[in-house]
C-alpha cells in the first residue's frame, strides 16, 4: 500500500513595493486534492500558510475577471483554472502592470493607447483590483443605511 501523500508545489511571486527592493519567488508546498483551482492553492497558503501574500479573491466563478494571473507562463484566471502538481505563479506585470503587492496589479497607471496595445489588454487589464477600487471611487456605491 502506497501511503505517499500527493503535494502540489506552488513557487508564488512576491513583491511589496513599500519594502522590498526586488521581487522574489517562495515556494510552498500545499496537500493535493481533487479539484483544486489555483484560487484554492493561494487561499489554502494565506489561510494556513502565510497571512501575507496578497491575492485577487471575489467572485470565484469566472465572472468578475479580477483573479487574472500567470500560472506557467499562461494568462489565466485563478479560479477557473485547474491547480497542477508543480506552479509558477506570478501577477500580470509582464504586460505592463503595475504590481501593487504581490498577485494584485492594476493597469490605472497604463494610458488608454498603451493598454489597448497589450496583448491580452481586454481580458487582463480590465477587471483588475486597483481599477475597479478606482471606478468605486468614481461612483460611490449606495449605502443601505437610513
Amino acid at each position: 500500500m502506497n501511503t505517499t501523500q500527493h503535494v502540489i508545489t506552488a513557487k508564488v511571486y512576491r513583491f511589496n513595493p513599500k519594502s522590498d527592493q526586488s521581487a522574489r519567488f517562495e515556494t510552498y508546498e500545499i496537500p493535493y486534492e481533487d479539484g483544486l483551482s489555483v484560487m484554492n492553492v493561494l487561499q489554502y497558503i494565506y489561510e494556513n500558510i502565510d497571512p501575507t501574500l496578497s491575492h485577487y479573491y471575489s467572485c470565484r466563478i469566472g465572472r468578475c475577471g479580477g483573479c487574472h494571473i500567470f500560472v506557467n507562463g499562461r494568462a489565466v484566471q485563478s479560479c477557473c483554472t485547474r491547480a497542477s502538481e508543480e506552479m509558477i505563479i506570478e501577477p500580470p506585470h509582464r504586460i505592463g502592470l503595475r504590481v501593487i503587492k504581490d498577485l494584485i496589479a492594476s493597469d490605472i497607471f497604463l494610458t488608454e493607447s498603451k493598454k489597448a496595445s497589450l496583448p491580452h489588454a481586454n481580458a487582463l487589464t480590465r477587471f483588475t483590483y486597483a481599477s475597479v477600487a478606482a471606478k468605486a471611487k468614481e461612483k460611490p456605491m449606495r449605502s443601505t443605511k437610513t
